[in-house]
């Protein structure tokens, strides 16, 4: 097992990731630990976000030949993942979102971008315990993908909670037989604005076609005036983004304060300030 920050997948497994099988959302890593029993030849990939995930993770899957990433699922599969670049991907239990639907991951752009990054005959996998989600899954997916009967080849931890509970789950299969072409844009590691000239405003906001850029707070240096620590949230896709960056003669410098990577929707946002 080898724990990958973003930035370090991007500079070092990256350009190497090709026929791979993800999993969004690995949780305790007990599927992730079946994928690579069952697939020795293959590159196999774990996305979380969660740091509980990654400590319960790293001690079940220690021995085997896994790379964790810690990434949102969405933003990995939109700009971590070359086109064509996986032949199955896996996600077991996401959060239903009940009372924000808005948030859920399974939707209609997902797709899009999932049909892109699956190889022609790959396929994506997913469970769900929530009915009505499971109703929108399905008429999602089939409208874009083949449909495949499949069940989940062992119990995980979800899929035991809610048995046990008496409550049903639900999964599915589903074929790319079509992958799209969509314009590709790498994460990038490497984050500068060079104006000459910033304005910095604590609150400002810039939004660029879905997405917004707030700047959250200022830290002023009490010796150097014209040098600030910048605390700026990027939205994008219904997920809130924070970086640091650096103000320092009208110019931004991104700091990777624990080895993220940036939006490239991002650095056409910076042009707007």
């Amino acid at each position: 097992m080898e724990y990958l920050t973003p930035k370090k997948y991007m500079d070092t497994l990256f350009p190497k990731v090709k026929e791979s099988i993800v999993e969004i959302g690995f949780g305790n890593g007990i599927f992730l630990k079946w994928l690579s029993e069952h697939n020795p030849n293959k590159l196999i990939l774990g996305v979380d976000l969660a740091n509980l995930a990654f400590k319960k993770a790293k001690m079940r899957l220690k021995d085997y030949p896994v790379f964790l990433i810690k990434s949102e699922g969405n933003f990995f599969v939109k700009y971590m993942v070359s086109p064509s670049s996986i032949s199955e991907i896996y996600i077991l239990y996401p959060d239903p979102w009940p009372k924000d639907k808005k948030r859920r991951l399974l939707n209609p752009n997902f797709l899009l971008w999932l049909k892109n990054k699956l190889a022609k005959d790959g396929k994506v996998f997913i469970a769900t315990d929530h009915e009505e989600y499971a109703h929108e899954i399905f008429s999602l997916f089939s409208s874009q993908m083949v449909f495949e009967p499949w069940n989940v080849p062992i119990e995980t931890k979800y899929m035991r909670k809610w048995t046990s509970m008496g409550k049903s789950t639900f999964s599915f299969c589903f074929i790319n037989k079509d992958p799209i072409h969509l314009e590709f844009k790498p994460a990038l590691t490497k984050l500068e604005c060079n104006r000459g000239f910033l304005e910095i405003i604590e609150g400002k906001l810039i939004r660029l076609n879905n997405c917004v850029l707030k700047l959250d707070s200022v830290f002023t240096s009490n010796e150097d005036p014209s040098r600030s620590i910048l605390r700026l949230i990027w939205r994008e896709d219904n997920f809130n983004h924070i970086y640091f960056a650096l103000s320092e003669n009208g110019s931004l410098y991104f700091l990777n304060t624990w080895g993220e990577v940036f939006s490239p929707a991002l650095e056409e946002a910076l042009k707007l300030i």
